[in-house]
């Protein structure tokens, strides 16, 4: 296979590969694109949840690694493990856009100062942000 590349995401027979600044490099084994985790009791791709925690993820490149991961799931399907059940990849990606969207109010970091705003940059607040997130999906306001 020739290397399938999607903005700063390279796909290829072994990984997903991202490319960013100051030499950082990210790699997800196409053997683990199958990581499950039950959110709220929805079954989703791990890595697409534990991509939007990462620095180097920003609202403008996530889009790039979906669509790696998204086709790396339709190219890699033969080496799905047959013990693996089915995730909903809309799911997966409804709670990931939900989870980043808690970055949409601007926040200065030394980054951004310096003109590096492809970072996001975890704060107390996003984190508060994501913790009260997570708590209105597993509990559903009752009505009395």
């Amino acid at each position: 296979m020739t290397n399938k590349i999607f903005g700063n995401w390279i796909v290829n027979d072994c990984d997903i590969m991202g490319l960013f600044p100051y030499n950082v490099t990210y790699r997800i084994r196409t053997n683990d694109i199958w990581q499950l985790r039950n959110y709220a009791g929805h079954l989703v791709y791990d890595w697409l949840l534990i991509c939007q925690g990462k620095t180097f993820i920003s609202l403008e490149n996530v889009k790039d690694f979906n669509e790696a991961f998204k086709y790396s799931i339709e190219h890699f399907k033969f080496k799905k493990p047959s013990n693996i059940p089915e995730a909903s990849l809309p799911n997966s990606l409804f709670i990931q856009q939900r989870l980043l969207s808690i970055d949409l109010n601007p926040q200065v970091s030394d980054l951004a100062l310096f003109g590096d705003d492809f970072f996001n940059i975890h704060t107390t607040a996003r984190k508060r942000d994501i913790l009260q997130y997570e708590r209105d999906l597993y509990f559903t306001p009752i009505s009395v």
